[in-house]
């Protein structure tokens, strides 16, 4: 049995972790929402992103959440929050609460 190897940290993708806020009068879905940014964000960069977007929690309540992305595509991906004004039905604003390299801070960043 052969034993594979890791990447060296060198080769590793650099991570960052955005924590935005949806506003809106009607309760949104994580899933729309991602749909919702998933397809923003190709149509603005493309197919063959380099952004890396990786949903990673949602609050319901509070309508908060975070998203893992590449660290060099964070400020294409802040800029395709712009273009969102719509999810499914009903009319939404996104705004950025933060930018962390560390998901605890991140995390910091949704419960405050």
């Amino acid at each position: 049995m052969i034993k594979l190897k890791g990447l060296k940290p060198s080769l590793r993708e650099k991570k960052r972790y955005i924590v935005y806020q949806v506003n809106s009068k009607d309760s949104i879905s994580m899933k729309s929402f991602q749909d919702e940014l998933i397809k923003k964000v190709t149509q603005l960069l493309g197919v063959f992103t380099p952004a890396g977007l990786l949903p990673v929690k949602f609050d319901d309540k509070k309508k908060r959440g975070i998203i893992r992305v590449n660290h060099t595509a964070v400020d294409l991906v802040r800029s395709s929050f712009v273009l969102i004004d719509k999810i499914g039905p009903s009319e939404v604003t996104l705004s950025t609460l933060g930018v962390s390299g560390i998901l605890r801070k991140a995390k910091e960043y949704l419960s405050s």
